[in-house]
């Protein structure tokens, strides 16, 4: 049996998943699996996976889009190895993640159940690439340094979607606590990382391996209102979590508002960013520059090319 199963959900990627298939079987330890998971696909995917003569590479296919948690559960049920790690089809990594993932979580006791690490992003749109650069330059978040590795104590800023995770593909975690939790929540279509990851914290710690060991490639994307949807669903599921760390001094709340502000000035849509606006007493410097900010970017967006 192998020691690691490589969970990769995919839909509709063909031009692009052979970058994250070749990153997996470059790796410098060769005791995996892949699993590749299609959420019903319409283009060559199936093709692309079986140009790849390679016996550690298993296609399971759906035969309707169920959505990306529902094709990590796909992949969780079938593993054969002791490890998870989880793969999106539009990332890659560098050939030494597995390894040294692997190394940290067998060189910590048992309550320690994942490992994730750094990452870096190359974004294909050139308007992003200096938004992000010059964001990096201009301000950050807050004054403070969340922790990054530890148990419960995390999950405050996991809540506040201040914790520098970076999707699911820079985790690596001990298969027996993906199942005790049930994986993925197959209703949540986006914020479904952070969702996993506050029930994984209440099973076990975490760790931080402070390399970047994947590479995140952005194309699209989710328009404000789909990240509003999700976030009310967030909301309802851990209403109780947050009540908790709001009475400790924690803004869950008011840090999602000013998220959804800045995501709406990135689209030009004014009025719905004002009526998060009006919300606040007063707006610290900080924000009025990343809303001014974003606001230019969602202007730049809406010119023709």
């Amino acid at each position: 049996m192998p020691t690691i199963s490589v969970v990769l959900p995919t839909y509709n990627r063909s031009n692009i998943l052979s970058r994250a298939i070749e990153s997996v079987l470059q790796q410098t330890i060769d005791d995996f699996e892949l699993i590749l998971v299609d959420d019903a696909s319409t283009d060559d995917t199936e093709q692309v996976v079986y140009g790849y003569d390679d016996p550690r590479i298993t296609l399971l296919s759906h035969d309707d889009n169920r959505g990306g948690s529902a094709a990590r559960n796909t992949g969780i049920n079938n593993a054969n190895g002791d490890f998870i790690a989880f793969l999106d089809s539009d990332d890659e990594w560098v050939p030494s993640k597995l390894e040294e993932q692997l190394n940290e979580l067998r060189s910590l006791s048992s309550d320690w159940v994942a490992t994730y690490c750094g990452y870096t992003v190359s974004d294909h749109r050139q308007v992003n690439r200096i938004q992000r650069h010059l964001s990096e330059l201009l301000f950050t978040d807050d004054g403070s340094t969340p922790p990054r590795e530890g148990g419960e104590e995390l999950i405050p800023s996991i809540l506040m979607m201040s914790f520098p995770l970076g999707g699911a593909s820079n985790l690596f975690i001990r298969t027996d606590a993906v199942r005790e939790i049930g994986g993925f929540d197959e209703d949540f279509q986006r914020h479904q990382d952070y969702e996993f990851l506050i029930r994984l914290l209440k099973r076990g710690k975490l760790s931080y391996i402070d390399e970047a060991l994947t590479i995140k490639h952005e194309y699209d994307s989710p328009t404000a209102e789909k990240v509003e949807l999700g976030k009310e669903k967030f909301f309802e599921k851990f209403r109780d979590d947050i009540e908790q760390v709001e009475q400790n001094g924690y803004d869950v709340y008011d840090e999602h508002m000013r998220q959804l502000m800045r995501l709406h000035c990135g689209e030009a849509n004014f009025s719905q960013a004002y009526r998060y606006y009006k919300c606040f007493d007063g707006i610290e410097p900080r924000v009025y520059v990343q809303l001014c900010w974003a606001a230019a970017m969602g202007i730049v967006r809406k010119i023709p090319p």
